[in-house]
């Protein structure tokens, strides 16, 4: 069965660069920025969405993810329903040393600990062709069940970084709805 497995867009500030606290308040979802909506509307390819055809976008409720879905959905006329388990990967702390030595610390050290979620979705109870828009960390563990890869070797594909791409659960196939 072949799903859509993209990242939302672009979020205003990139989190490294964000202060600490502000950080803090992002990994553990605490806060929520929507897409920078200027760069959703000149990155993303309207024909490559089309192309796609999706009868359904399930989306993290997130408002970043939300707000991508329904934008999307405005172009190929797709159903949006909010699905909580495509919520992004939660993380309870970051300490102040790996946020002071940057942010390939801080990149390694979530990845290390997203590798500790343990959530069980099943890619059947979605229907075929759709688009299931969701975040990085996630989108990892979504390839491990599609595959049967070791979620740990997923650390730094373009599958799971770049914004408005990701990959289809039928083969793997890197998917992207930016213009290029």
């Amino acid at each position: 069965m072949k799903l859509y497995v993209i990242r939302h867009g672009k979020t205003p500030q990139s989190w490294d660069t964000l202060e600490y606290s502000k950080l803090l308040e992002l990994i553990k979802l605490q806060d929520d920025p929507g897409p920078d909506m200027g760069f959703l509307k000149a990155n993303l390819d309207a024909g490559k969405a089309l192309e796609l055809a999706p009868r359904k976008i399930y989306s993290s409720p997130l408002k970043r993810a939300m707000m991508t879905a329904e934008y999307i959905s405005g172009i190929t006329g797709s159903d949006v329903i909010k699905v909580d388990e495509l919520k992004e990967v939660s993380f309870d702390r970051l300490p102040k040393e790996v946020y002071d030595a940057g942010k390939e610390a801080i990149r390694s050290y979530l990845v290390a600990k997203s590798l500790e979620e343990n959530r069980d979705l099943d890619l059947r109870t979605f229907d075929e062709g759709s688009i299931l828009l969701t975040h990085g960390f996630f989108m990892r563990h979504i390839y491990s069940k599609a595959f049967g890869v070791e979620v740990g070797t997923l650390v730094r594909s373009g599958l799971f970084t770049n914004y408005l791409s990701g990959f289809d659960t039928e083969n793997g196939n890197a998917v992207s709805l930016l213009k290029h």
